[in-house]
């Protein structure tokens, strides 16, 4: 069965985004399909001067019988911390392939999460991100929770889409670590450099088609002390995680937000009906977020 399912198979690229490793989750991803799957890891250095060993990444993907000589295999070391904005969207440069994947390093997917995502991208040509329900795991793997995303977006218009994206009541985007239509990704920003892009980028998404969301949880995203949000507890913090080089003002988040909407809207061509239900959208979600744009406000004084 395995042999038959990878002769069908598109390409697709999975990446990595290492500063420091979770032993289970590259051989995890890369058992999947060990020989259909390229993938690239873009290990970002650390910055009090440590860098991922590359031997030892080596050593992690040989556990899944992919040699280090395999051309499927592209390791890079930056010899400085470039922030997680620029390291995610560097991994995507390099892709060669339809599909896409961005991984973190401590999250995990089950054997047959790219199996059904690639089925679904193969089978309709207008959804542009396939992603599955997520189960929440702990600093030893253990299961938390399950988390609905509350994305699955099948209207046909670009403005309903978007304004789902806007008010769903699930606040993270564990959507992001789905799997890409590269032609749809390459029209948007990607990954930017402020903190909550990744919610950005999945509005722009939205407006260039659907979203398909399949209901088994099939995702393990950990949770622990060193995740992005734990270990950046302030808003100029978690900025710095993002991009080194926000020393100055930090923009809040929300109004950052609104504006960054906002300006996706024009990015793309759209008719004017569309783009101007889209920016009422907009404006009504910043006046829902009225009372964390003023606490936003006092956090950067933190």
């Amino acid at each position: 069965n395995e042999k038959k399912h990878l002769s069908g198979l598109n390409p697709l690229e999975q990446t990595f985004n290492l500063s420091h490793v979770v032993p289970d989750a590259v051989p995890d991803e890369a058992a999947q399909w060990r020989r259909a799957v390229p993938t690239i890891g873009g290990l970002n250095a650390r910055v009090d001067g440590a860098t991922l060993n590359l031997e030892y990444a080596g050593r992690l993907l040989a556990t899944v019988r992919l040699p280090q000589a395999d051309d499927r295999i592209r390791l890079t070391r930056h010899p400085c911390n470039r922030g997680a904005a620029w390291n995610y969207n560097f991994v995507f440069k390099q892709a060669r392939a339809p599909y896409f994947k961005w991984a973190s390093h401590d999250d995990v997917c089950k054997p047959s999460f790219l199996k059904r995502c690639v089925e679904v991208l193969d089978n309709r040509p207008d959804v542009v991100l396939c992603f599955t329900n997520t189960t929440i795991i702990d600093a030893h793997s253990k299961p938390c929770q399950i988390y609905r995303n509350q994305l699955h977006l099948q209207h046909s218009n670009p403005a309903q889409r978007f304004r789902s994206c806007l008010f769903r009541r699930a606040t993270e985007s564990n959507a992001i670590f789905g799997l890409l239509r590269v032609s749809a990704l390459e029209q948007t920003r990607k990954i930017d450099n402020f903190v909550g892009s990744d919610n950005i980028l999945l509005a722009q998404l939205a407006l260039l088609g659907c979203f398909y969301e399949i209901d088994d949880a099939l995702f393990l995203r950990r949770d622990h002390p060193e995740t992005s949000l734990r270990a950046n507890p302030s808003q100029r913090n978690l900025h710095r995680w993002f991009d080194p080089q926000k020393e100055k003002y930090v923009f809040p988040t929300t109004l950052r937000w609104a504006i960054e909407y906002a300006k996706v809207l024009f990015d793309i061509p759209l008719p004017s009906k569309i783009r101007y239900n889209c920016l009422f959208y907009t404006l009504y979600w910043l006046y829902k977020k009225r009372r964390k744009l003023l606490a936003d406000f006092k956090s950067l004084d933190d």
